[in-house]
């Protein structure tokens, strides 16, 4: 047998097993049987025993022809821990067998529960070690920012230094900030911080009207869009954008 083959006829038996066990069929003792597919969820299926069965594809195209069919299809196989790939079940099916958390447990006995879990599940280990190193799909892109310059003397940063909101991602990082339009850019060091409220009308990023004009090259507007960047100290150093003063995150 063919590895298509095998594949299709386990194809096969999955989903007629599943719908035989849990569903139950009406089906004639006949050569043209017809087989009657009832879902829970409501609706009902039927099945040409003879040209509905053909072979696998013919099979999944006639269940999964209507939404209602597809749905039920996919809440048997799901009952399974058999997931479409966008299907957020997935996710939570793992976190079922691996929780965040487990009462009075201490961070060595997290760890190594979570690498035990990851052992047992490579497409998860996977996609934790993309995460880590920033592969496709979790590549870092930056994000985008208002810039602003405040008018206020004691609020202005120092020269190659910024302020940002109180607990966001930059607070502690240089920060390499990109025009989108003209592509210049600049790196800063986010050592003052505000607190942001809620809003499009206040700045992410602040900076003193000299660093501004360097990355925009025109007088600000009251905000100015931009990408940032968040650096590694020696991602920095390595661009020869570094700032005048730099300090080592914690």
């Amino acid at each position: 047998m063919t590895q298509a083959k095998f594949w299709g006829a386990v194809a096969t038996a999955l989903i007629f097993g599943l719908t035989a066990g849990a569903l139950g069929w009406k089906a004639l003792n006949a050569p043209n049987a017809q087989i009657e597919m009832k879902f829970p969820s409501g609706g009902s299926l039927k099945i040409d025993a003879k040209q509905d069965l053909a072979d696998p594809s013919t099979m999944f195209a006639k269940v999964f022809s209507a939404d209602f069919s597809r749905a039920g299809a996919m809440e048997l196989l799901r009952r399974r821990n058999i997931f479409a790939m966008d299907d957020p079940g997935l996710l939570d099916a793992f976190l079922g067998k691996c929780p965040e958390k487990l009462e009075n447990e201490n961070d060595d006995r997290r760890r190594q529960r979570w690498n035990d879990c990851f052992q047992q599940n490579r497409f998860f280990a996977e996609l934790k070690g993309r995460s880590d190193h920033q592969k496709a799909p979790f590549q870092y892109l930056g994000t985008d920012v208002r810039v602003g310059t405040p008018a206020v003397g004691g609020e202005r940063p120092a020269a190659s230094h910024a302020n940002v909101c109180r607990g966001g991602d930059f607070m502690g990082y240089d920060i390499r900030l990109v025009d989108p339009r003209s592509k210049r850019q600049i790196i800063v060091h986010a050592t003052g911080f505000y607190n942001c409220p809620d809003t499009v009308d206040f700045p992410n990023v602040q900076l003193n009207a000299a660093d501004a004009y360097s990355l925009f090259h025109r007088r600000t507007q009251k905000f100015e869009s931009a990408v940032a960047y968040r650096q590694e100290p020696e991602v920095a150093i390595a661009s020869g954008l570094s700032s005048e003063k730099r300090r080592t995150r914690e």
